[in-house]
């Protein structure tokens, strides 16, 4: 069977188009291979729309999006063995308007010209620069964005709030649990994502901070506050677990969160 792409010239203007979803999805089922060549060859393109949408295909396939027909959210592809990629990526990364796909792809090369562009993004005017940053950042455990991922716990935008506060929760870095508490002490915020934070950073500070949010009628917010209690102190939680375990007027999933974690701080269940 001749590849997909045998005739580069008729995939181009598709792909570059945008018209990805039953393309390239076809062309990778067939020749992944030759497919990711295509692509790399379109980086070289003097066309911005062409190399840039080839950037944005690779950054996808390479980091699992189940956009593509894989599910798994592993790469899926090899690009560390093409000579000279990562320094034209590097090359893009220059520019704003294909920064968020560089600096995915080059985060998949472990490229560590990356980091002060990383860093440089987080104070961008762009909330989507400043996204994909702060998650990456927290991905790699920079403790050096420690500073400037505190400060953007008070940006405008919720969803650069909420990854600041998760990327600083997986560096563990203990300056940013004070800061996460006052966030979760406005009880008009009721985004999981700060005490999944405070669990990261385990620390006992964020136990009473934690336990008032158990008053919340958010079934889903008091579940994930259990999972995070027996983090930051499984002493003092397993008396506040007991009590959700045998409340039966509970929602059955966060009674079995409490289940769980009594089960994981390994205390003997009694039963009702």
């Amino acid at each position: 069977m001749n590849s997909i792409i045998d005739d580069f010239d008729k995939y181009i203007p598709k792909l570059a188009a945008g018209w990805a979803g039953e393309t390239l999805t076809e062309m990778i089922s067939r020749d992944q291979v030759r497919t990711v060549d295509l692509l790399c060859m379109m980086l070289y393109s003097d066309e911005s729309h062409i190399y840039a949408a080839a950037l944005r295909y690779l950054s996808e396939i390479s980091s699992g999006r189940e956009f593509y027909p894989f599910s798994d959210g592993q790469p899926q592809i090899e690009l560390a063995t093409k000579v000279g990629l990562a320094d034209r990526i590097f090359e893009l990364l220059q520019d704003e308007d294909t920064w968020i796909h560089a600096a995915i792809l080059l985060d998949y090369f472990n490229d560590g010209r990356l980091v002060a562009s990383l860093l440089g993004a987080l104070r961008s005017t762009r909330t989507d620069l400043r996204f994909i940053a702060t998650g990456i950042l927290g991905r790699r455990k920079v403790a050096e964005a420690v500073s400037l991922l505190i400060e953007l716990l008070n940006d405008e935008d919720e969803g650069v709030k909420a990854t600041a506060a998760w990327a600083l929760g997986n560096i563990g870095d203990k300056r940013a649990v004070e800061p996460i508490i006052a966030l979760i002490g406005n009880m008009d915020n009721e985004n999981s994502g700060y005490a999944t934070a405070l669990g990261l950073l385990g620390d006992a500070r964020a136990f009473e901070p934690l336990l008032a949010l158990l008053d919340s009628k958010n079934a889903d917010l008091k579940e994930t506050v259990i999972k995070q209690l027996g983090k930051v102190d499984p002493e003092r939680a397993i008396s506040v677990l007991q009590s959700i375990r045998h409340n039966w007027s509970e929602p059955w999933h966060v009674r079995y969160a409490a289940v769980q974690i009594l089960d994981n701080i390994n205390q003997p269940m009694l039963e009702p």
